[in-house]
């Protein structure tokens, strides 16, 4: 699909933006967009954040994040809209919400979690959680009998949804705190593994390793590098600026724009 001769031009850019705005808002780029949220603070004070996705320096979507941390719980909103050629042939925009409980400085332990995939083929994803562990998985329309079979709920326990793993991996702290956080990330048929490989050398960015893991067998493959640009505060920590990494159409770069 990176090349693109002039006789099939439309038909191919039509199937590569569509594919490829699918494939992002519903797993790993929107995942990895919605990990600069970097939103939090030591009170419950309200938090908007705006980002700029691009596959290969093509603009395909924007996102704006807004919620609240506190001491005690936290809430995360978030919305994508595809932008440039994606926003011509994208089947319709993405919602998530999620809200929680603290489970210390930087931990977080969601309970109720939602996604709603609105357009053409609008879906809707509730996930609801008790002592850390996804005890329902609720999707609309009913998953059809030909579709990947739910993993075993139980199997899931210390994951999190992919919108607290945002929260978690963001929250404000040291360059050292911010690169060395791990965590696993469950949603409905997926389950990938986020871990921090430190602080780069010299630098004020971090190398993180993202993972597919098998839900049942637990089994982790592909890793795959990413790069998280830090940035300071104002009073004295590190907050995620940006994020690099690699997909089968060119370098994706998320970037905060506010």
């Amino acid at each position: 699909m990176r090349t693109m001769y002039a006789a099939a031009s439309t038909f191919i850019v039509k199937q590569t933006i569509a594919s490829v705005f699918r494939e992002w808002k519903m797993r790993r780029v929107l995942s990895a967009m919605l990990l600069i949220v970097a939103g939090g603070a030591a009170q419950a004070e309200p938090f908007t954040h705006n980002y700029d996705v691009r596959f290969a320096g093509l603009r395909v979507a924007s996102a704006t994040v807004q919620g609240n941390v506190t001491p005690t719980s936290y809430n995360a909103a978030a919305r994508l809209e595809a932008r440039g050629l994606a926003g011509l042939f994208a089947s319709g925009d993405f919602n998530a919400s999620v809200r929680g409980t603290r489970t210390g400085p930087a931990g977080f332990m969601p309970q109720a979690f939602a996604q709603v995939t609105e357009g053409s083929e609008a879906s809707r994803l509730d996930l609801v959680y008790r002592g850390g562990m996804p005890v329902s998985a609720v999707s609309s329309p009913v998953r059809a009998a030909d579709e990947r079979a739910v993993p075993t709920l139980s199997k899931q326990a210390g994951t999190v949804d992919f919108l607290t793993a945002v929260v978690a991996l963001t929250y404000p702290g040291t360059a050292e705190e911010i690169c060395n956080r791990s965590f696993d990330s469950f949603t409905l048929t997926k389950r990938v593994r986020i871990e921090g490989d430190g602080l780069i050398p010299g630098t004020q960015s971090c190398r993180v390793i993202y993972r597919k893991v098998n839900p049942e067998t637990l089994q982790a493959r592909d890793p795959e590098p990413y790069t998280l640009e830090l940035r300071p505060t104002t009073d004295g920590q590190f907050e995620v600026a940006r994020i690099l990494g690699p997909s089968e159409f060119g370098q994706t770069v998320i970037s905060r724009t506010n």
